[in-house]
């Protein structure tokens, strides 16, 4: 569909229903050294594959991980303590019951349950989003701050 070509690589134009957020309650520090480090490799390599850059932040939203087996971690990222998602609006669409839907989920459609990893960094957030959807790597990078007080970036 040659429609949806330009909103799929620049990022979906959001649809609000109130104000933008303005938040900037910064990063909670990880206490445990071993998520500490787990969420900081994370985030590195977000940063090594130009998933995070500088760039206007106007809100920051919050992250935290959860063990993912007992080997890994997953990073969530939580718009709900900035105001992000009480301030977009998506469509509601009915599924009538879920033997319904299970009918069309199976390995041989795009809808199975697989793990797909950083599949959340493959989605290009619309500009719009992007300033306030921002992250606070101040405790986990303190030795870049480079005279700021804070490290701010926003999804690439």
């Amino acid at each position: 569909m040659p429609a949806y070509k330009v909103p799929i690589r620049d990022g979906v134009a959001p649809w609000f229903r109130s104000p933008l957020p303005q938040s900037s309650f910064p990063q909670r520090p990880e206490r445990d050294p071993i998520l500490w480090e787990a969420m900081k490799k994370k985030l590195q390599k977000a940063q090594r594959l130009g998933y995070l850059a500088q760039g206007p932040v106007k809100s920051l939203t919050s992250f935290f991980s959860v063990h993912k087996g007992t080997e890994d971690i997953r990073m969530v990222y939580d718009g709900t303590r900035s105001g992000l998602n009480e301030a977009m609006w998506a469509p509601w669409f009915s599924s009538p019951t879920i033997e319904a839907h299970l009918r069309f989920v199976d390995v041989n459609t795009f809808l199975g349950d697989i793990n797909i990893g950083d599949m959340f960094l493959n989605f290009i957030l619309h500009e719009d989003v992007r300033v306030v959807a921002g992250i606070d790597l101040t405790p986990f990078f303190p030795a870049e701050l480079e005279g700021n007080h804070h490290r701010h970036v926003i999804w690439e």
